[in-house]
């Protein structure tokens, strides 16, 4: 039982100065504090990749709709001429 709580207490103090620590750099630092953890390794090292295929996706995706509005208008000419 004492066991018990002199580890609780114990982790309860390691808890609390690492809080101070981290408000003590927030302080020095506001704007590294504010900011988000680091990307990870994958993000980093294929960003460029990630962009690229985004991109060729946002090309691909006009040029289907491009595609998809030809084919109205010639669908439309079509049925004009018809009649």
């Amino acid at each position: 039982m004492l066991n018990t709580k002199l580890r609780e207490e114990k982790r309860i103090n390691k808890i609390k100065k690492s809080m101070v620590r981290k408000e003590k750099k927030a302080q020095k630092n506001p704007k590294k504090a504010i900011e988000k953890k680091g990307k990870s390794k994958f993000s980093n090292k294929y960003s460029e990749r990630i962009a690229s295929i985004k991109q060729a996706d946002e090309k691909l995706k006009l040029k289907n709709n491009e595609r998809y509005i030809r084919n109205e208008r010639n669908i439309k000419s079509e049925e004009k001429r018809r009649e």
